[in-house]
């Protein structure tokens, strides 16, 4: 099994320091080698000045999107890059038209600092730099990377084939790519120093389920057939414990499956296509007739909350409608399927310190088995059977 990784930096950092960026690519491709059984790992860099002239050519898109990981060394050089930014673009929307943004897939390393320039950033940089501070990252100055003794230096770049072999792990464990989005578990995560108060807004997961209030409706459609509406209240924030500390976490994604089992095939509406929100349909291969639906959080959350699906069309109305079966007698079933998202992690005498891939991987798998014990898990997702109550006119 190949897997790649593309290398992104700034021409001029490198021109700077040629012999340190050849070191950290030649080291950070064999060490993550090393790590890896019946597997292969390649570093994609550009040795044929392919950015040379600034221009985006498509070798360099091939590249980004062929990659199962991104690693960048961020500088400010880095940001003020047109194709730097384009090639981190251009792998966020890779990860987004192919569902596998829960799994981490994201090495940044800032190499210089980028606090003081903020206010200087248009607003292409201000998201991407957003979206940066917003996952794991790694913050070394290139001068201190320098200055660091061979020992050190060496135990850096373990730490950084550390994150990538655990991101490689993730990959290998989801399977297939299309099952990624509810078999891998996400990337975001907010390290807290168990010093500070547990949050009083979390939930014992032992005893207080992910589900809150919830409805799925079937009603006769105006022009025949059947409309089927729906909404879900999730508890934004739950927690397992032990002896040694707490993991905090909530809903990442959810996804709801409407199948009858007659073999009618289920149809959109233009309800969920004309809102703007982060609920879209979705094709099963397993379920080709299915009514699918992703539930993702809205823009700055990591986690579904109460009424995770857009009311409406009716204003009055908390409900929303979901889509439409042409037939009178069905069947149905439903399924609401979730993954869930690591939000704190508080550990017992440790002071707030930064975590690699390998380290939060282990977390999560306690997380796994608390959701197995707790919720029923299966190979990492949850699956729900929902009743689906039939409001329509007896005919």
């Amino acid at each position: 099994m190949d897997f790649n990784g593309f290398f992104s930096y700034s021409r001029q950092d490198s021109e700077n320091d040629p012999e340190l960026f050849e070191e950290i690519h030649k080291e950070v491709q064999s060490r993550v080698q090393q790590r890896l059984v019946n597997a292969n790992f390649k570093l994609w860099r550009d040795v044929k000045n392919l950015r040379l002239a600034d221009q985006w050519s498509s070798e360099l898109e091939i590249a980004v999107k062929r990659s199962d990981v991104f690693i960048a060394l961020v500088s400010p050089s880095w940001m003020s890059s047109a194709i730097c930014r384009q090639e981190y673009n251009c792998y966020l929307k890779r990860d987004d038209e192919i569902g596998e943004g829960v799994i981490p897939s994201i090495v940044s390393i800032i190499i210089r600092d980028l606090e003081s320039q903020v206010k200087y950033f248009d607003d292409d940089q201000t998201a991407l730099y957003a979206d940066i501070k917003s996952r794991q990252y790694i913050h070394k100055d290139i001068v201190d990377i320098k200055a660091l003794a061979l020992g050190d230096r060496s135990k850096w770049v373990d730490r950084i084939a550390d994150d990538v072999s655990g991101i490689i792990e993730r990959r290998r464990c989801a399977g297939n790519p299309a099952d990624a989005d509810f078999r891998a578990n996400p990337i975001r995560y907010n390290r807290t120093n168990l010093t500070k108060e547990f949050s009083t807004k979390a939930y014992n997961f032992e005893e207080v389920d992910f589900l809150g209030d919830h409805e799925l409706l079937l009603k006769d459609a105006e022009d025949g057939g059947s409309k089927i509406y729906g909404q879900f209240d999730f508890v934004d924030k739950l927690y397992v414990s032990g002896e040694s500390g707490r993991v905090e976490f909530g809903v990442r994604r959810a996804m709801l499956c409407i199948s009858d089992k007659g073999g009618v095939r289920g149809g959109p509406t233009e309800h969920l296509r004309r809102v703007t929100s982060c609920a879209k349909y979705l094709n099963l291969h397993k379920f080709p007739g299915a009514l699918a639906i992703g539930i993702d959080p809205p823009p700055g959350k990591t986690a579904l909350s109460e009424l995770a699906l857009p009311p409406g069309p009716a204003p009055e109305n908390r409900l929303s409608e979901l889509g439409i079966f042409r037939s009178d007698g069905l069947d149905l079933s439903a399924v609401l399927t979730v993954s869930l998202n690591t939000e704190g992690i508080f550990i017992k005498g440790m002071s707030d310190s930064e975590l690699s891939n390998v380290q939060l991987s282990k977390l999560d798998a306690i997380l796994s088995v608390a959701a197995e014990k707790y919720a029923g898990a299966d190979e990492g997702s949850i699956n729900r059977d929902l009743e689906i109550q039939d409001d329509r006119k007896k005919r």
